[in-house]
């Protein structure tokens, strides 16, 4: 048996051709010929003309979506194909194929258990296999995208702190000088006002030297 992801074709509607109409044995036939030729839209198209809502028909669309690579389609009819006619376990792993296409592994991993529950088919067990390998390597590759952008933050925020530190240690800097500036203008003012006082004191002192003195 091959082993894979597969989907069961089963045209159930095929199954009732005594019971339809000249006209529904007509668009079967031609639905049938279409979809082995891979015209699935086609075929699709065909089947729909039917006006039928019964589980075989949904079932027989939901295989002609899946070969035609509309999943969503086919899960919508796959899930509407529970019912008389239609093989429980086929329909459970088919819609677990659904969801592994559509890489929604949790999905496909609980129908494929649950088609288990019903037949303990081998390709299913691969397939719950497969899946499930799928989902871990997912989720490894999730933690280490996680960590590496952790690691990316921390440097980041290291880098940051750094050049926080820096900055700091700038704008000391930087008061210092202003602070040792101005104590240099203040004091060279003061200086100033010394030598000027001095040269007051020195040309008062000349002054009073050079009057005339009284008798």
């Amino acid at each position: 048996m091959k082993r894979g992801v597969y989907v069961v074709i089963l045209f159930l509607l095929f199954n009732r051709v005594l019971l339809a109409g000249i006209s529904d044995f007509k668009i079967i036939k031609e639905a049938k010929i279409a979809y082995k030729n891979g015209k699935y839209d086609k075929s699709a198209r065909l089947l729909k003309e039917l006006k039928e809502d019964n589980p075989q028909l949904h079932y027989d669309l939901g295989n002609v979506y899946y070969k035609a690579k509309k999943y969503d389609k086919a899960l919508f009819h796959y899930k509407r194909a529970k019912g008389k006619g239609v093989d429980e376990h086929s329909r459970l792993h088919n819609i677990g194929n659904c969801y592994f296409k559509k890489a929604e592994l949790k999905k496909a991993i609980k129908a494929y258990e649950a088609s288990l529950k019903i037949s303990n088919d081998p390709e299913t067990k691969y397939n719950l296999e497969l899946a499930k390998r799928l989902l871990k390597k997912k989720r490894q590759k999730q933690a280490q995208k996680s960590k590496k952008k952790q690691s990316k933050n921390k440097k980041q925020n290291q880098k940051n702190s750094k050049s926080s530190k820096n900055s700091n240690s700038n704008n000391k800097n930087s008061k210092s000088n202003k602070k040792n500036k101005n104590n240099q203008k203040s004091k060279s003012s003061n200086n100033k006002q010394t030598n000027g006082q001095s040269s007051k004191q020195d040309k008062k002192t000349k002054e009073q030297n050079t009057s005339p003195k009284n008798n």
